[in-house]
């Protein structure tokens, strides 16, 4: 079924399991070429709440090695939410996640920008594996 913004829409039935946001577990992870912000930009096919933000773990580790800030923003520049994670931070499936001050809307057919800083040969990679097409 037609989006409305050239996408197409899931549909499925009350009391269906609710889907991760990446489909897959991490596979990889990279780090070592870039500082500075890195990120992906979604356009959301439905509306939904964003309760907490989250990055990759390098792989094969179990928690952050440090600090950063996860940061999503509106497609016009506007920070929206952001949350710093760490060693401390909860990690399930290899990401760290922490909660946002309050829940953030996601509308349908609107772009929005996920980012973290990285440091140039840091410890904490980020996730080379989360390009995905439906």
């Amino acid at each position: 079924v037609s989006d409305g913004c050239g996408q197409n829409v899931g549909l499925s039935r009350a009391g269906a399991p609710v889907l991760a946001f990446f489909p897959a577990a991490l596979a990889s992870t990279d780090g070592y070429r870039h500082t500075g912000e890195l990120g992906m930009e979604i356009e959301a096919r439905e509306s939904f709440e964003v309760k907490r933000l989250g990055r990759a773990v390098t792989l094969g580790q179990a928690k952050l090695f440090k600090a950063t800030a996860v940061t999503m923003w509106g497609i016009d520049g506007t920070k929206l939410a952001s949350v710093s994670l760490g060693p401390d931070s909860e990690v399930v499936g290899g990401y760290a996640y922490g909660a946002i001050p309050s829940p953030l809307l996601v509308e349908t057919c609107k772009l929005y920008r996920i980012t973290t800083i990285l440091s140039d040969f840091g410890q904490d990679e980020f996730s080379s594996d989360f390009i995905y097409s439906p």
